[in-house]
């Protein structure tokens, strides 16, 4: 029912759950393919791990855990 307690928690955990799933589908290039070939999507997903990596390791160096989301504010 809304409006109610229940609900409220519910919808609260219900975002941050979908905010999450964007932010991989971002970061991992899964969530808008230009291409339907399987060899170039792999290669994507791995080059957007290398990048992911790359960037928490910056990031860590850096001492700017807060940048760990993005490389273009480490460099910046």
């Amino acid at each position: 029912i809304r409006d109610t307690n229940d609900w409220i928690d519910l919808y609260k955990k219900r975002g941050v759950v979908e905010q999450t799933i964007n932010y991989f589908k971002d970061a991992m290039v899964t969530g808008n393919l230009k291409t339907q070939n399987l060899k170039s999507i792999k290669a994507d997903v791995f080059l957007a791990g290398i990048t992911q990596l790359l960037t928490l390791i910056l990031a860590d160096k850096m001492g700017k855990p807060e940048n760990i989301k993005s490389l273009r504010s480490l460099i910046a």
